[in-house]
């Protein structure tokens, strides 16, 4: 199993308490980390989480390679296997 670092947990855990807080649910979140930190990571272990409890999950990019990045990480980190759609 893929094993986050410390900062990459904490990032995981400020979105889920901004998006389940006590008084209303938030589903506008950003998540800004410099280049090489993980963002990547991050949204795959989301994206996991979220599948594993029957939701679905949407990731949009502008970039062919970006998407087939993500694909990836988000299979070797979560064992997900994402279907993939592309415009002309």
């Amino acid at each position: 199993m893929f094993e986050l670092r410390p900062y990459q947990c904490e990032a995981v855990g400020a979105i889920y308490t901004n998006w389940f807080c006590e008084t209303e649910y938030k589903c506008e979140t950003l998540l800004v980390l410099p280049t090489g930190c993980g963002k990547t990571v991050v949204f795959a272990t989301i994206a996991g989480d979220v599948v594993r409890v029957k939701h679905r999950v949407l990731i949009l990019d502008h970039r062919e390679e970006l998407l087939s990045q993500a694909t990836d990480k988000i299979y070797k980190i979560t064992d997900v296997v994402c279907g993939l759609e592309k415009g002309d």
